[in-house]
């Protein structure tokens, strides 16, 4: 077996040769994805010096093949050795090039080149895809992990002035103030910000030179609104009685005043966004894109002269079209975050401007604090004769109580600060931060189911089958059934990449064979991300993510056993899948009336195994013999706001953005089973669930 160890850090690609399977394996070990190149022949590999690429990659290295068999059919796209892209190919390709020194860009779960000098033959069907060169062909292949990390810290006082000059230094992430820094690849993610006594910002985080700044009331509310566009424009805070952006040609925009300001700043970022994501189509990626055929027919813009243009010129362009022109055009924007005027929030801006998240900031009085609705889920369970999974106490939420912020267009709404959020995920600062720190792996993917209570097996069972079903990934799923509080302390220990819990939990802890375990305090917990499919599971799931853990998903009051096994099952098959927490349970909810009493606490954007392609649900309404038809794709940490999707339905040729609802498709029903049979994926026809690979006709 070949390796090609990570020699500069312990973050970046390894390359393996698979014995007897005539492969070259590349696993990025932080995000736990791999992606494997077929050949004919057993082959063997050096490494190369990733600086021969045209486009940054970690690793590198030089092999020789004739052909290359890929087993999804995937976006390509080539360049010649200057750059200029010469072919894009996707499903269903014939595409020839004569000999010439090329540069390929495979769209696989994470970034691919291929270098050579050679004819090439690009083929595929619906399931998968050949490069041929002819003849055996020198390929240099490099790689380029998707896991970012913040490049320093920054300490900030409390003073708002402070915090102002430590969000303007976000920007200084940022790979390109050119449109294409619309790619989550070219952003970067913003320096850590901690509070303590006096400012320190380190010299090499200091803001891009872009001609752009913010004047906005030194307040909390101000800069934690402004904190998300700041970062993207790359722009310099500074203290004002209104809030306004300005660029140093004199123009300025006026974002609102009187408090009234959050919506207008909302706003700017999305058209930004948008035409930044339309115009970069003029530069290295000149593709068909749907929001650009559509804004074509409305708006007569030089795109072209505007690529070109210096930031701050551009975005004065950009803001000369009114959004109400533009508005249907911008996808469902991925994260809202929602907190109070408080110091500590600083320091979770750098996670949620790393997804470029709108942040609403609210006062106590403006936050609904409900009862639950304990009455609902025992009529609930009365009525249906079935047991819940609750071993008796009461409900818990954090001391300060339930919170309900407003809901949002957003994929997610998340809740920072005290409180237990109805209707949002809970966001936890250490989440992130052990995201950040997650440690390598190139072994697969561990699942450990635990069935801590015999009534609820029928989950387990149906789980064993579900949990490490995909041919394309290597899975390792282990069962546990009625530990003790050792065994299980024990084991949440271990490393895991997901724990499923079946069982019952309450204020005391989970309930185990000879007692119950509260893990409050505890700082070594191995497991990545989590389901705890037991009543009242907050607590010990906020729990696990203090002592190490990314995310998860938990109840907040008790859950019929019925209904919870019905949950159970489509989450784990969501998860399977590839789909990110926030999504998974987002789907899984309509299933059962007790989806209301789910949420995420930690980072929502864990996902437990890399989708096929971008984690999407088909809508379905049918009427007679007619239908509509809609594509939705949710962003993960790593497919985030500015990626393409390619929806092969019928005959579309358009990509579009993620997130977007993708509604111009209008496929027979014929099309569509076509279209299921290419990548297993949720369906839901009518309001019924379904999966893609199970469906014969509807």
């Amino acid at each position: 077996m070949s390796h090609c160890p990570d020699t500069s850090s312990e973050y970046g690609i390894s390359f393996v040769s698979l014995p007897g399977m005539t492969a070259l394996e590349i696993i990025d070990p932080i995000e736990r994805h791999r992606y494997r190149l077929d050949t004919p022949f057993d082959l063997s590999f050096e490494a190369c010096h990733p600086d021969r690429f045209l486009f940054p990659v970690d690793r590198a290295v030089s092999l020789e093949t004739n052909r290359f068999e890929l087993p999804s059919a995937i976006g390509i796209f080539v360049r010649a050795d200057d750059g200029s892209l010469v072919l894009e190919a996707g499903h269903h390709a014939d595409e020839q090039l004569p000999h010439g020194s090329y540069v390929m860009e495979l769209c696989s779960p994470f970034t691919i080149y291929l270098e050579f000098e050679s004819s090439v033959h690009i083929t595929s069907d619906t399931y998968s895809m050949t490069i041929d060169f002819g003849d055996t062909t020198k390929v240099a292949v490099g790689a380029r992990s998707e896991h970012e990390r913040p490049e320093g810290t920054i300490t900030t006082t409390e003073d708002p002035e402070d915090m102002m000059a430590a969000v303007s230094s976000f920007g200084s992430s940022l790979k390109t103030t050119s449109p294409e820094r619309s790619f989550p690849t070219l952003r970067g993610h913003p320096p850590r910000v901690e509070l303590g006594e006096k400012l320190d910002i380190p010299a090499e985080l200091s803001p891009p030179d872009t001609g752009i700044t913010i004047e906005l009331p030194p307040t909390y509310e101000a800069i934690y609104s402004t904190a998300s566009l700041a970062y993207y424009l790359g722009a310099t805070l500074i203290p004002g009685e209104d809030l306004l952006l300005r660029t140093e040609t004199g123009f300025e925009h006026d974002l609102g005043t009187d408090g009234r300001y959050t919506s207008n700043i909302e706003d700017v970022l999305k058209q930004v966004f948008l035409m930044d994501c339309i115009t970069r189509t003029e530069g290295l990626y000149p593709i068909e894109m749907a929001e650009r055929v559509a804004l074509d027919r409305r708006v007569d813009l030089d795109l072209e002269a505007r690529y070109h243009e210096p930031i701050a010129t551009r975005i004065e362009h950009y803001l000369e079209i009114p959004f109400s022109v533009i508005a249907d055009l911008v996808p469902r924007w991925g994260v809202a975050a929602h907190m109070l005027a408080e110091p500590f929030g600083v320091e979770l801006l750098p996670y949620l401007v790393d997804d470029l998240g709108i942040v609403r900031v609210h006062d106590h009085a403006a936050i609904d604090r409900p009862g639950t609705e304990r009455a609902i889920v025992n009529a609930f369970a009365n009525s249906h004769g079935s047991f819940t999974r609750s071993a008796g106490a009461s409900v818990s939420p954090d001391d300060t109580g339930f919170v309900q912020p407003p809901s949002t267009s957003s994929m997610e709404d998340v809740w920072i600060g005290a409180g237990t959020p109805i209707g949002a995920s809970k966001a936890i600062r250490e989440a992130y931060e052990h995201r950040l720190d997650r440690q390598p792996s190139t072994s697969g993917i561990d699942i450990t189911v635990v069935c801590n209570d015999d009534d609820m097996n029928k989950e387990e069972g149906l789980l064993h089958r579900i949990y490490g079903s995909r041919d394309d990934l290597d899975f390792d799923v282990t069962i546990h059934r009625n530990l003790s509080c050792e065994e299980l302390s024990d084991l949440l220990a271990e490393e895991t990449d997901f724990l499923h819990y079946i069982g019952h939990i309450d204020d005391e802890g989970f309930e185990c064979r000879d007692g119950k375990l509260d893990i409050a305090g505890a700082s070594s917990i191995g497991v990545a991300a989590f389901l705890l499919n037991a009543c009242e599971s907050y607590r010990q799931g906020c729990h696990l993510i203090g002592g190490g853990s990314i995310g998860g998903i938990v109840t907040l009051d008790e859950v019929v056993n019925s209904g919870a096994v019905q949950i159970g099952q489509t989450l784990a098959r969501l998860l399977n899948s590839g789909f990110p927490l926030y999504a998974a349970l987002g789907i899984a909810k309509r299933e059962s009336l007790m989806g209301t009493r789910y949420i995420v606490v930690g980072d929502g954007r864990v996902t437990l195994s890399q989708p096929m392609s971008v984690p999407h649900l088909s809508e379905v309404v049918t009427s007679g013999d007619s239908l509509t038809y809609e594509y939705v794709s949710f962003p993960t940490s790593r497919i985030d706001m500015g990626s393409l999707t390619l929806p092969h339905v019928g005959m579309n040729e358009r990509h579009s953005l993620v997130s977007q609802r993708i509604t111009h498709l209008e496929p027979t029903k014929a099309e569509l089973l076509e279209y299921f049979s290419i990548e297993d994926h949720p369906v839901r026809i009518d309001d019924t669930l379904h999966w893609s690979s199970e469906l014969e006709s509807f």
